[in-house]
């Protein structure tokens, strides 16, 4: 398919204790970790090092729990939860299987929400610095254009979907018209095979993978209608096998990915009905292990991608019942490490397209309060090139259009001022999802 150094200097602008006493225990812990957080002096040892929390953990098997996340979150962090604490009313839509819209919660008020109350939006910028938005859309313009280059010729055989990429970073910061999008939209059809499947670029093979990111991008544009849209349901259908499970392609390779791709792909087309989805939800569940994740295969290894695409299918589907929230929930929160970067699975370093994998399946599941989102800002935003644009996985690293989409993503998931809301489950920002499902 499918880090800024952290530097709180005194200005006027700093809020004094009487002036706003309320907020003078967040900032001064702020400051006063700031040399502990600082990605430039941090190492590998140090990304890698995971969370430490002063309480263990209360399985709660609460039928209540859905109703009264409350209740959950003082239990899992007694010390930062307050009852007074208001919880945020930003809405997501996804579509289910019986093609009703379900809102869904996004947790709580950030603090950069509570900042704006009082006023204070200098306040997030100091400590947290700031999205180089406009540089990142020249960047990803400029990689279209160097088509001769070795990241592009790299990329060559998965061109469809670094243009997904791309468009969707773009539309999520408002700068979609700078592309000319008949000129888009006349090269995805060219990569259209007479099977009714997408390859990744002209001439190659169709696959599962590359038929998504080909209709994401026309979903973008509002171009769905130029598809023969019974001839590419048609193909994804194809791919199906008895179990339920899907192949990528016509060599048979089976991976939860494909089947998440596959039931995206069929719901933005409105066509769920022409797949067995009762098989396809039951081979998901299958999937499952008792640390409540999911793996590629049954009895695969969990990991936060593929748990995004297990979850996202559950959700299209209307299935997240099956999901022990809880659970699943505690495994994703526990990949924040200290430097506050997500990991796919314990032991390995953070990336930013974590921001994406397990922020979006902590939104599905109700329990994205559960990890430090203001960290999880900064780390994102030290992976910045302030220069040139683009966003790299880690602090100091090469950027690429990969990393800049799941950074960007992730801050539009995280609430960042000034970035378009994107759906969870569709990967698209939200009132293209809208557009589609509420004509």
């Amino acid at each position: 398919m499918l880090d800024l150094d952290l530097n709180l200097n005194e200005s006027d602008e700093t809020p004094s204790e009487n002036q706003f006493p309320e907020l003078q225990l967040e900032y001064s812990a702020a400051t006063s970790n700031s040399s502990v957080i600082n990605a430039s002096n941090a190492g590998d040892q140090e990304y890698m090092y995971p969370c430490e929390y002063n309480f263990d953990i209360l399985k709660q098997n609460n039928l209540q729990d859905d109703k009264n996340v409350r209740f959950v979150t003082k239990q899992l962090f007694p010390d930062g939860c307050s009852e007074e604490r208001e919880f945020n009313s930003r809405q997501q839509y996804y579509h289910r299987y019986n093609l009703q819209i379900k809102k869904t919660r996004r947790g709580p008020r950030s603090r950069s929400s509570q900042y704006r109350e009082y006023g204070l939006v200098n306040i997030l910028k100091t400590t947290m610095g700031t999205l180089a938005g406009e540089k990142h859309a020249k960047y990803i313009l400029l990689v279209e254009k160097k088509k001769d280059d070795v990241e592009s010729v790299l990329m060559e055989h998965l061109r469809i979907n670094g243009a997904y990429w791309g468009l969707t970073t773009l539309d999520i910061l408002g700068k979609l018209e700078a592309v000319e999008q008949e000129q888009v939209v006349s090269w995805i059809i060219s990569c259209q095979h007479e099977s009714g499947g997408f390859g990744g670029n002209e001439g190659h093979d169709p696959h599962v993978l590359y038929t998504l990111s080909a209709i994401q991008i026309l979903a973008l544009f509002d171009k769905i209608d130029v598809l023969d849209i019974e001839k590419v349901s048609s193909y994804v259908a194809s791919l199906q096998n008895e179990d339920g499970s899907f192949s990528g392609d016509i060599w048979g390779e089976i991976d939860t990915r494909f089947s998440y791709v596959a039931i995206c792909s069929l719901a933005l087309l409105q066509r769920l009905d022409k797949i067995n989805v009762e098989k396809a939800v039951k081979y998901i569940i299958s999937c499952k292990n008792l640390d409540g994740g999911f793996g590629c295969t049954p009895g695969a290894e969990s990991h936060a991608g593929q748990i995004f695409c297990c979850i996202g299918a559950l959700a299209i589907t209307g299935s997240l019942h099956y999901v022990d929230k809880d659970l699943l929930g505690w495994w994703l929160c526990e990949r924040q490490v200290k430097s506050g970067g997500l990991n796919g699975r314990p032991e390995k370093l953070p990336d930013v397209c974590y921001s994406w994998w397990v922020l979006s399946s902590l939104i599905m599941i109700d329990r994205v309060h559960w990890i430090d989102k203001d960290k999880l800002v900064k780390f994102i935003l030290d992976c910045q090139d302030m220069e040139n644009g683009g966003i790299s996985d880690r602090p100091d690293d090469a950027v690429d259009v990969f990393h800049t989409y799941f950074g960007v993503a992730g801050l539009s998931l995280l609430e960042y001022p000034g970035v378009k809301a994107i759906d969870p489950a569709y990967a698209l920002p939200v009132d293209v999802v809208n557009r589609i499902f509420l004509r």
